[in-house]
């Protein structure tokens, strides 16, 4: 079966973009480029009991740009760049660059139509982190992560089907560590030319707790799409993503588009 590309959050801190990575790396010498379009916005947030509650109005739009290059058989390295546009009644509207990482993914074990991979980047934040909700003031984070992936077919090979997990843990340093837990899965249809993507997106805040930039908090993130290969390519994904749980954060809704190009 051909290696998946699949929409994994972010093993960035948030989910202040989309990953796009599972943990099936490129063949050497190909390559993946999305570009990404999303439109956020909250009137609620959970406490730190996790109880909802109203909040002023925050909106941001996030365009974002995932590449991803098979360098060798079991090594795919890659970079990540976003920026924002938020708005608040209070500040108005702000732009400003906002993740900037760089990431590689090593293939440790595969078999049975199964995989095992490590992931580890490096992630420079600009300035719009600064307005985004919630705000780090951690310049640099890093991180590290294992992910598991499992692919099979139907018995009449018309349609395929892949799941996926992500468990990590972000350093942010004087801001505080996160863990990273992600799920994932999807069947693809009609020669891979349509997949349908779920995935449930988890952080959940580790230590620092007595800092003031530390303040704990988690978010549950549960999110859908589609993509339509239009050759073998290009394609286009469409979804949205609801937060759905969390403390001390915002309870927001997005929408995003992604053209997919492959190399």
């Amino acid at each position: 079966m051909r290696k998946i590309v699949l929409l994994l959050w972010l093993f960035y801190f948030i989910f202040p973009a989309l990953s796009y990575a599972g943990a099936w790396v490129q063949e050497k010498g190909q390559g993946l480029d999305i570009f990404g379009v999303r439109r956020y916005e909250s009137n609620q947030f959970w406490n730190s009991s996790g109880d909802q509650q109203s909040s002023p109005v925050y909106k941001k739009w996030e365009l974002s740009n995932y590449v991803e290059y098979g360098l060798y058989d079991k090594l795919t390295v890659g970079f990540y760049a976003s920026g924002l546009q938020s708005h608040t009644n209070a500040n108005g509207t702000q732009t400003g660059d906002y993740d900037n990482s760089l990431f590689g993914r090593y293939l440790m074990w595969s078999g049975d139509s199964k995989v095992i991979s490590f992931q580890a980047f490096v992630d420079a934040l600009g300035a719009g982190v600064q307005f985004n909700i919630p705000a780090s003031n951690s310049h640099l984070n890093m991180g590290q992560s294992v992910l598991f992936g499992a692919s099979g077919q139907n018995e009449k090979k018309t349609i395929s089907w892949f799941i996926g997990s992500l468990t990590g843990i972000v350093e942010r340093f004087n801001a505080g560590n996160l863990a990273q837990i992600n799920f994932e899965g999807g069947v693809k249809f009609d020669d891979d030319t349509f997949w349908i993507l779920m995935q449930s997106f988890n952080t959940l805040s580790l230590d620092h707790f007595d800092k003031p930039s530390g303040a704990p908090y988690n978010l549950y993130t549960l999110s859908s799409s589609v993509v339509y290969w239009f050759t073998k390519s290009i394609g286009i994904q469409v979804g949205m993503s609801q937060d759905v749980g969390g403390k001390n954060v915002g309870k927001g809704t997005s929408a995003f588009l992604a053209p997919w190009f492959k190399f």
